[in-house]
């Protein structure tokens, strides 16, 4: 496997395990929410801004691994740029399925939403969805590093 590839999916491995921790922190926290609490409620806020920011970046690294992964498994020159082109290029080239290109862009909006996190209700929905995130892309890394290794 390509050295360059190699690393790009290893280090997606490790965002994706401290996404993970980081939703289940943050789902602790939130059953021991007391709106009387005012320390408990900054933990909580604090947990999820730290999910909020973690799905940020392993959004940002899973297109870019994609990328890679199609110009150095498929040996595909991509001249597209960006997480949307790079993920309809994945779903017409058959790395990802539709389904799971579809759900792609879901996130990729989702993450998009991160610069208005000032607004409670939409870092409420960001972290909420995290944990459905963290499931797709573990399980196309999953499979997309299986192929890499054939």
């Amino acid at each position: 496997m390509d050295l360059n590839l190699h690393n790009k999916i290893e280090q997606l491995y490790q965002m994706l395990v401290t996404l993970d921790d980081a939703n289940r922190h943050y789902t602790k926290k939130r059953g021991q929410f007391d709106p009387e609490d005012l320390e408990t409620y900054a933990t909580i806020l604090a947990a999820r801004d730290s999910v909020i920011k973690r799905l940020e970046y392993t959004v940002d690294s899973f297109w870019k691994m994609i990328k890679v992964y199609m110009e150095t498994v498929l040996g595909l020159v991509i001249a597209e740029n960006g997480p949307k082109p790079i993920t309809r290029t994945a779903a017409l080239r058959k790395v990802i399925s539709e389904d799971e290109a579809s759900r792609l862009i879901e996130m990729i909006e989702e993450r998009n939403k991160t610069s208005h996190m000032y607004r409670e209700e939409i870092a409420d929905e960001i972290a909420k969805h995290a944990p459905k995130a963290y499931t797709l892309m573990h399980t196309i890394l999953d499979r997309l590093h299986q192929n890499a290794m054939a």
